[in-house]
């Protein structure tokens, strides 16, 4: 049952340890961001129920609230929770002051809860939030907040938006870099077919000289000594013979070769300037990628190459003769196929279009069909590699993580997904595409950032 009364929001900042915790009036944990269980650390666990545990004190270490320094010299391994920007904070007040006045100036202020939040924007365009102003940037790089939890979603509503442009730059990076790689390897074979087929076209004056020396070449030889050649008339060229044929079959399996190379050329040549043009196309994507700084047009160069990677996978899978997995099976619109080891799929839509398409057309009335609780959300399906058999609960799950990641809701640590069967789902009549409504949902917790 909800929990009703006082609450205590607990945040335990300690790096890529740190957890937000939420505390009833008896101690015991109601929630928290991270659930650590038994299995992570038996001594210490952040499940509902269970009896909060603060973290352990650093060893050697006093709280700076109960001790005031008179000098600032190695506070980083005296004091518990200071960090280097703390430290540096703290030196660079004590530059225009005393060391105990610096020392106030931080924590006799959150002693007090006396808190000024700003937003430090710095010259990279980075942001940061701080419960108090900073002596290390300038005054008109600090905007004055009201409230230090507005300071912290301004400053991490860039940084998401720069780690999620980051993420697409390295992604797209890592897709031409393999696609260059791939075309320098395809140049290079291209080029020595070229010049396997250059050197082929001799064949025919090989041909010609041995039916020219047909007299001289004894039956059973494996090899023949010619001159004459147009290059080098006065030249002796040893040429290689197949034993088993006939001084004039050896002759024509020469003109033969000279035939193909004569056809095959233009066009291996017409498939290295391809090549050719498509290495450098790469190469500037590549350094235009890595020089970009706007994330509109990061966006825009990792869809552009995300599009290329797929239009490439379908000519080969159906050149194989394999049907392809997106766009061309669901009448050109963006459904997504996640092919699951178990032979199960879940497919979603990437847009209100897609989404429609997905829902009306694809999804089988007996089909599990899941959408994000009160919030924008990609519509998923999962779909069985046989009929008449049970969902499996972690074919659930990780249907569900896949409707939060591809929602508005991603940035969440617990995101609420409904789930129902197919049948269950309606579009209104004249309603936006995407746009349902169903009933006879369950609900199932997951947190986006599962794998």
């Amino acid at each position: 049952s909800a929990h009703t009364g006082p609450v205590r929001l607990i945040a335990e900042l300690m790096g890529k340890h740190s957890n937000l915790v939420l505390v009833d009036t008896d101690g015991r944990t109601l929630d928290s961001c991270k659930r650590i269980g038994s299995r992570l650390n038996r001594l210490r666990q952040t499940l509902p129920g269970v009896k909060y545990n603060a973290p352990p004190e650093q060893a050697g270490r006093v709280s700076p609230f109960l001790v005031t320094p008179t000098s600032l010299h190695e506070i980083g391994a005296q004091f518990e929770g200071m960090s280097p920007f703390l430290v540096a904070e703290l030196r660079a007040r004590e530059e225009s002051s005393s060391p105990t006045d610096a020392w106030e100036s931080v924590f006799g202020a959150a002693r007090r809860g006396d808190w000024q939040p700003v937003l430090l924007t710095l010259e990279s365009g980075a942001k940061g939030a701080y419960p108090l102003p900073t002596v290390q940037e300038g005054a008109a790089s600090q905007q004055e907040q009201s409230l230090f939890s507005e300071a912290l979603e301004s400053a991490y509503s860039v940084r998401i938006v720069t780690e999620e442009t980051e993420h697409a730059r390295h992604h797209a990076l890592g897709l031409i870099g393999k696609a260059l790689q791939k075309a320098i390897h395809r140049a290079a074979e291209i080029s020595e077919a070229i010049v396997h087929e250059e050197n082929a076209l001799t064949s025919k004056e090989i041909g010609q000289l041995l039916l020219g020396h047909a007299s001289q070449i004894g039956e059973g030889a494996d090899t023949a000594e010619l001159y004459g050649f147009q290059d080098l008339p006065e030249e002796v060229r040893t040429v290689a013979l197949d034993s088993n044929l006939s001084v004039s079959e050896n002759a024509e399996k020469h003109f033969a070769r000279y035939k193909h190379a004569k056809a095959a050329l233009p066009r291996t040549r017409a498939r290295l300037d391809q090549a050719l043009v498509d290495r450098e196309r790469l190469a500037r994507a590549h350094a235009e990628l890595e020089a970009e700084d706007n994330p509109n047009r990061i966006r825009e160069l990792s869809e552009e190459v995300g599009s290329r990677q797929e239009s490439a996978g379908q000519a080969g899978t159906q050149a194989a003769g394999q049907a392809p997995t997106t766009q061309s099976r669901f009448g050109g619109k963006k459904i997504r196929v996640v092919p699951l080891p178990t032979g199960w799929q879940i497919l979603y839509g990437e847009n209100s279009e897609a989404n429609d398409y997905l829902t009306t057309r694809v999804a089988a009335p007996h089909e599990t069909w899941l959408h994000v609780r009160s919030a924008a959300s990609a519509h998923v399906l999962v779909r069985a590699p046989s009929k008449g058999l049970q969902l499996p609960p972690d074919v659930l799950m990780q249907a569900a993580v896949v409707a939060a990641q591809h929602s508005a809701a991603k940035h969440s640590s617990v995101v609420a997904v409904d789930y129902t069967l197919a049948k269950f789902v309606r579009k209104p009549r004249g309603a936006k595409p995407g746009a349902v409504t169903y009933q006879r949902e369950k609900t199932i917790m997951v947190d986006p950032a599962r794998r």
